[in-house]
């Protein structure tokens, strides 16, 4: 018998506009010990089969409108389907616990991290007081996050995306399930987190059978855990086999065309070719950028420190240094990707570029302006031509207001339209390019799918026609052939509009394909910045080795076989930044100098960036790229790393 069985399940939505068939007579089954990974495109059917599992989709207007769900564990055989609100609860994160997609909107925001994982604990297995805090700081270490007890006392939202995520996986690991349901829980980590994750899982299904079903759009993740695959497309059952067969061998056209949109950081084929094109979407060759004599963006020695307070006066007891001394420069329709594990400062640094933090020293220059001295009406202003796509679209976008209004509200606030009705055709057009239709526009964001939201959050930041995006993790959410749309739409603007892009990622291998140049934080600081190319194939920095060494590839034997860079403990953190280097402690290469001296950027090499349409033309002027000089406009970049080994290499 399998652990659990879906026989024939179908789950409709009744809404004004009619009867949507989210999951449409579907059959699956898991077994013990067996990790049985969902993929598809956003919209497909995929969470709400999750959700229909436990009872969870939300009535009105959805209903599970026939079928079985038969789990089968010590207790017995039960039908979940028929299963009164008292039973499903004992069920639900004891017997069979759920890593939910959206960390913010699934945690508590009036409680700490604590009380939200000691109350499981309490209610499924009678631990409290203090050996619950110690089970629940225990598995935060499991699950990779830095300062366990530090931990235990924040909120969510001082928390990042990939901490919050982590804290989710915590709390559905905490009571040992049968049945582990993950809705892509590594959407928003690193791949050193994702990969320490997903080795987390693969140790637990060993150790004690469990079983996962697992959703995701990444096949890379696919390819790493799954044991068999199920393909999913307008709530069917398209195509399911062992991973090596649906990967390899794909037997339906559409799970070939999501295998052909998966982006490969370790491909020879050029980088900005328009291979990230999947199913209807129109290739979209992507232009190098086209620089001018000086950078659209100049930020130098960017800090931003927060203080910790305690104490019955709440005075500040402690500093978290989360930017530290961060300069960089953008130029004008270049891409410049911002990358490193959860907590190093790459969002930080963002909401300190659109002044949505406060400086704590630092030149912060867009288009000639020093935005880091403005306020008022004039910092509303310059913010007409900087906007955000944020990481957490759900957090985002007020859960009061319909699309129309959403996208509708910043051309409003700048009086580029006086009402909401003489802004429909700019949002209908804006809306339709990110791949959603007019009869979305007046529903509400808890109605779309994580997808579907992120590209909500893209057109409200096109709205004004801005110079530049910072996008912090705008495709994370996405599955490969909407994040394939997405990306040559962005690639399109860019084109078209001359657009800037602050890109951070955590998907290497999207940067690959769409950056220009990569920044490597890590712990607050630049370690490594170069050309995408140049980075990728001679990464200089250990940090950026064991970084690149992670990201899973979408062979199975491949990635099976792969042997990984030892990347020692978790990352250090912020309220204590080690001495010296800050990557000493995890570094297999540091020696004494490491440990005492901080290293700064230098120059280590030089490489040509091939620009076809800047060939031959003579741009004067050179800015200051960290701590060396490279001629902007140009045809020379340079490579620049913060370590002390004397030779640096790629493994």
């Amino acid at each position: 018998m399998p652990l659990i069985s879906v026989e024939g399940l179908r789950t409709s939505f009744f809404t004004h506009a009619g009867v949507v068939r989210a999951v449409d007579g579907i059959d699956l089954a898991v077994e013990r010990g067996e990790v049985v990974c969902v993929v598809g495109e956003s919209g497909s059917g995929k969470t709400v089969a999750a959700l229909s599992i436990l009872g969870l989709v939300p009535d009105p207007p959805g209903r599970i409108v026939g079928g079985r769900v038969v789990f089968t564990d010590r207790d017995g055989e039960r039908d979940l389907v028929g299963l009164s609100p008292r039973e499903l609860r004992k069920v639900r994160g004891n017997r069979i616990a759920m890593i939910f997609q959206d960390p913010m909107t699934a945690l508590n925001p009036y409680l700490a991290v604590g009380p939200q994982l000691t109350e499981v604990l309490a209610l499924h297995r009678g631990m409290r007081g203090r050996e619950a805090t110690r089970e629940a700081a225990r598995m935060l270490g499991e699950v990779g996050l830095p300062a366990p007890e530090t931990c235990l006392r924040q909120f969510p939202h001082e928390l990042s995306g990939g901490m919050r995520q982590r804290v989710m996986i915590a709390m559905a690991l905490l009571c040992e399930p049968a049945l582990l349901i993950a809705d892509e829980p590594t959407t928003a980590l690193d791949v050193t987190v994702q990969a320490q994750i997903l080795e987390l899982i693969l140790a637990l299904k060993n150790k004690a059978g469990l079983a996962v079903l697992f959703i995701t759009h990444d096949l890379g993740v696919v390819a790493r855990i799954a044991d068999r695959v199920a393909v999913m497309y307008a709530g069917k059952i398209v195509e399911e086999g062992s991973v090596f067969d649906v990967l390899e061998r794909p037997a339906h056209p559409y799970t070939a065309a999501l295998r052909r949109a998966v982006p490969s950081v370790t491909s020879d084929q050029p980088m900005r070719e328009p291979a990230l094109v999947c199913a209807a979407a129109p290739p979209s060759e992507s232009v190098a950028a086209t620089t001018g004599p000086t950078p659209l963006v100049v930020v130098e020695d960017l800090a931003v420190h927060f203080p910790v307070r305690g104490g019955l006066f709440a005075r500040a007891t402690q500093t978290v240094k989360a930017v530290d001394g961060v300069s960089f420069e953008l130029g004008h329709a270049e891409t410049l990707a911002l990358v490193g594990e959860s907590g190093c400062g790459k969002s930080t640094t963002a909401r300190a570029l659109l002044r949505l933090v406060r400086l704590s020293r630092g030149r912060v220059i867009i288009d000639g302006v020093d935005v880091a001295g403005l306020s008022g009406q004039r910092l509303r202003r310059a913010r007409r031509s900087m906007q955000m796509i944020f990481q957490d679209p759900y957090a985002s976008l007020d859960p009061r207001m319909t699309v129309l209004e959403l996208v509708a509200e910043p051309l409003l606030v700048h009086r580029i339209c006086k009402r909401t009705r003489d802004a429909r055709p700019l949002v209908a057009q804006l809306i339709e390019r990110v791949g959603l239709a007019q009869e979305h526009l007046h529903r509400y964001p808890h109605e779309f799918s994580g997808g579907q939201r992120q590209r909500i959050g893209i057109a409200r930041a096109l709205a004004l026609g801005p110079k530049l995006v910072v996008a912090d993790e705008p495709v994370s959410a996405l599955d490969v052939s909407i994040r394939a749309q997405i990306l040559n739409l962005m690639s399109e603007l860019q084109r078209e509009r001359g657009l800037s892009y602050l890109f951070i990622a955590h998907d290497l291998a999207t940067v690959r394909r769409f950056a220009d140049r990569v920044l490597v934080m890590y712990l607050g600081r630049i370690v490594e910045s170069a050309p995408t190319h140049s980075l990728f194939a001679t990464p200089a920095h250990p940090y950026t080795q064991a970084l690149l060494a992670a990201v899973p590839s979408v062979e199975p034997a491949e990635e099976r076989a792969r042997r990984r860079l030892p990347l020692a403990g978790e990352p250090p953190s912020p309220l204590s930044v080690p001495q010296g280097c800050a990557f000493h402690p995890r570094c297999a290469h540091a020696f004494d100098r490491c440990r005492n001296e901080r290293p700064e950027l230098r120059k280590i090499r030089g490489s040509v960036v091939a620009r076809s349409e800047l060939a031959g033309a003579a741009i004067a002027g050179s800015v200051r790229v960290g701590a060396g000089v490279a001629g902007f406009g140009s045809e020379r970049s340079q490579h620049e790393v913060a370590c002390h080994l004397d030779e640096v290499a790629p493994p």
